[in-house]
């Protein structure tokens, strides 16, 4: 199957939305986040947010998008080769790699070693250190503050990034401040000069004139590994 695009994550919908939703989402995007081009917007996404419409409101489209396209999951995952396996496991085994953020699905490739970043949208691939939670009332890793200027993209292709700061950062997620609202449990891409990550949004805040964002990282890749979360002190 070519790589398409994933008209679901575009509208920032869930596969099973109903039509009102979807098309609550479209008009949002295109009026109130001013995606229109008469509104300001670019060409090329309202043609995308378009396309995307289109092919969901029509339900024959609709069906046959989905049995073409769709996944019961967009992460990254394994499966084993229909090829004979060798004993051990090991011989004709191959990993499906999928960027949970636009859908692009790399070429049947070994298990290791597994590409690093998205050969489309350049988001990486690697999951969150794995953290023990032993106690559900506190957090595992505790956050640092961080002031630190981040774009992010709530689909893809999206010509121009939108802003926001960061208010802290750990190795499981982040929260930071923009001036759009993100909806629980959207994808979006995080770039910084600290990180690249795909996040899920956990939740958002109205404070003042900005929304304060939680998010948890989906994959993620840091510009430095060593000291950015543990400080030593005698």
């Amino acid at each position: 199957m070519k790589n398409r695009r994933n008209y679901y994550r575009i509208l920032n919908v869930q596969p099973d939305a109903p039509s009102e939703v979807i098309r609550s989402s479209y008009r949002t995007m295109m009026q109130r986040m001013g995606m229109h081009p008469d509104l300001g917007g670019d060409q090329h996404t309202a043609a995308i947010l378009n396309e995307a419409y289109a092919t969901l409101m029509n339900a024959a489209n609709r069906a046959a998008y989905d049995k073409v396209n769709l996944e019961a999951d967009w992460a990254v995952h394994t499966r084993s080769s229909k090829q004979a396996e060798a004993p051990g496991g090991q011989a004709g085994t191959r990993r499906v790699v999928q960027c949970v953020f636009c859908a692009y699905r790399f070429p049947d490739v070994p298990l290791a070693p597994a590409p690093s970043a998205c050969a489309n949208c350049c988001s990486p691939l690697g999951p969150p250190a794995a953290m023990q939670n032993e106690d559900a009332d506190r957090r595992a890793v505790m956050r640092l503050p961080r002031n630190l200027h981040l774009h992010f993209y709530t689909h893809w292709p999206q010509p121009d990034a939108q802003s926001g700061r960061a208010v802290d950062v750990s190795p499981a997620g982040m929260r930071f401040q923009c001036a759009t609202s993100l909806a629980e449990g959207q994808v979006v891409k995080i770039d910084s000069p600290m990180l690249s990550a795909i996040a899920r949004i956990r939740g958002s805040e109205k404070r003042d004139h900005l929304w304060e964002v939680g998010s948890q990282f989906v994959s993620v890749s840091f510009a430095r590994v060593r000291g950015s979360f543990i400080e030593y002190r005698a």
